[in-house]
């Protein structure tokens, strides 16, 4: 068994990661080049693993943890949900989860970041400064677990500029900091720009930010909903949330539906 850290010597085969089913994935996370073994490999062990690959152990133990805890025909979806480890999943369910337009629950994004945050919030007591000593190593160190992939770097970068914000007091401008996020991770790999994760990510906020206001504001304006949904009332406040939800998501698929047509092929 191999772990991070090993050194592995043989013969390889190389091949370049740029043809087109694969150049969105692999090239997007820095992967320029594929390496299959060819006869026997030998193995090198290390003596100390090092720290840099201590949230890649962290997520092995996680991965073994949930294949113990769950049977066997739902450990893959709760690995999935959870760490965006979609390894033993099967084709037919992977296929079904995409024709069914609902592959984003399986993506770990910034549905996990924000559910993490609201625990930490809790556990701090919604103490402004607790929250950021609790919030900043703990989504780090999620990000990390997860794989910095595209969508879940975005989400982080943002939650970490919320909470900078938020220890400065100082205001928080979504869009700003879905901008420095972006460029951040431009700048540490500029080749990020060609993963489909990386454009559906950005693509909504974009979205969620131009129209989900406007929309909500449309939607409000049939049947005398803006009256109704004033005040404290639980009519009022169902009204609200449904309404806002409905923005929220439409506005997404405004900029997401083209990339999933070019992407994937479907809709």
């Amino acid at each position: 068994p191999l772990k991070p850290g090993d050194r592995i010597a043989g013969q390889f085969r190389l091949r370049y990661t740029n043809q087109p089913e694969n150049t969105t994935y692999h090239r997007g996370n820095g992967i320029l080049l594929l390496g299959y073994p060819r006869g026997q490999v030998n193995t090198q062990p290390c003596e100390e693993i090092p720290l840099r690959y201590v949230p890649a152990l962290l997520r092995q133990k996680l991965i073994g943890i949930l294949e113990n805890t769950f049977p066997t025909d739902t450990a893959f979806f709760a690995k999935a949900l959870l760490l965006g480890d979609r390894t033993d999943m099967d084709y037919e369910t992977n296929t079904a989860f995409k024709v069914s337009g609902i592959s984003h629950i399986i993506a770990v994004s910034g549905l996990h970041v924000s559910i993490l945050f609201s625990l930490v919030y809790l556990i701090a007591g919604k103490r402004r400064v607790m929250t950021v000593l609790l919030g900043i190593p703990t989504i780090l160190l999620f990000a990390a677990v997860a794989g910095f992939t595209p969508s879940i770097t975005r989400a982080c970068l943002m939650q970490l500029l919320m909470l900078l914000a938020l220890l400065l007091k100082k205001e928080y401008d979504p869009p700003t900091a879905l901008s420095v996020a972006a460029l951040v991770m431009l700048v540490l790999q500029p080749m990020v720009i060609t993963s489909a994760s990386f454009q559906l990510s950005v693509g909504c906020m974009i979205g969620i930010f131009a129209f989900s206001e406007p929309l909500r504001q449309y939607i409000l304006s049939f049947g005398k909903l803006k009256e109704k949904s004033k005040g404290k009332s639980l009519k009022a406040k169902i009204i609200r949330w449904t309404t806002g939800s409905v923005a929220v998501t439409l506005s997404a698929m405004v900029v997401t539906t083209p990339l999933c047509a070019i992407h994937f092929g479907m809709i």
